[in-house]
């Protein structure tokens, strides 16, 4: 509690690595995140991420802290909270909120923890979906990514993932294409896009889109037949 900003970060610093036990310390290290330095919340929010076990009391103590007014220490708490989800409910939800957070940032690291969670992240659908018209690109490629990985999100964002097709990011047209063929022949509105990318200047999304059409099938993707032939004669693939 010492005046000095310095003291007080190099006494969180001091403290990380060390075998702390959580119920003993969380009612001395809880003023501290209140602290009006941004460098000393961090710090010690950077103490409590280090905890092995207490995941219950570290939540309770890290989740206030998703609405902090510093950046920084609203994507460290969103890594903290996703290093807890293993061991704690609600960490989805939680987490999916800063997904419209106004630090891009943020949002990419609510997008990257949710992505890690994997089916965890279920409750978090709605968010994630709207995710997908996120001005960010790497934001759009994680919810695009895990908007493909949920069956249910899957169907509905259909018409986005066709959208998405003509995003100017390599990586987006490519886990748009992927995400297409997910859906087999429900993917069939989009055979038209999916040829154009055959065409594409990235090699990797040719072949996603190559490989999206074989899986909507040749009832629906047989006007992509002429395309696909001269794509064997293509020394770019």
């Amino acid at each position: 509690r010492d005046g000095r900003v310095r003291v007080r970060v190099g006494a969180a610093r001091a403290l990380q690595g060390q075998a702390l036990d959580a119920a003993d310390a969380v009612p001395r290290l809880a003023p501290a995140l209140s602290d009006p330095e941004r460098a000393v919340r961090h710090e010690v929010l950077g103490v409590i991420n280090s905890w092995p076990q207490g995941s219950h009391l570290a939540h309770d103590l890290v989740l206030p802290l998703l609405a902090d007014p510093d950046a920084e220490v609203r994507a460290e708490a969103i890594l903290g909270l996703g290093r807890m989800a293993a061991r704690v409910e609600g960490v989805a939800l939680a987490v999916a909120a800063r997904l419209t957070d106004p630090d891009p940032g943020v949002r990419l690291s609510a997008a990257q923890v949710l992505d890690h969670l994997g089916p965890k992240a279920e409750p978090a659908g709605e968010a994630i979906l709207q995710a997908l018209a996120d001005p960010d690109r790497n934001v759009r490629y994680y919810a695009v990514r895990m908007a493909s990985q949920q069956p249910a999100l899957r169907s509905r964002a259909r018409a986005t993932f066709a959208e998405l097709l003509a995003d100017e990011h390599d990586s987006i047209r490519r886990q748009a294409a992927l995400a297409l063929g997910l859906l087999g022949s429900d993917g069939a509105p989009a055979v038209p896009g999916l040829i154009l990318l055959l065409g594409d200047r990235d090699e990797d999304v040719r072949e996603e889109a190559a490989r999206a059409l074989g899986a909507i099938g040749p009832e629906h993707a047989g006007t992509a037949r002429p395309a696909l032939e001269g794509l064997l004669a293509d020394e770019r693939v």
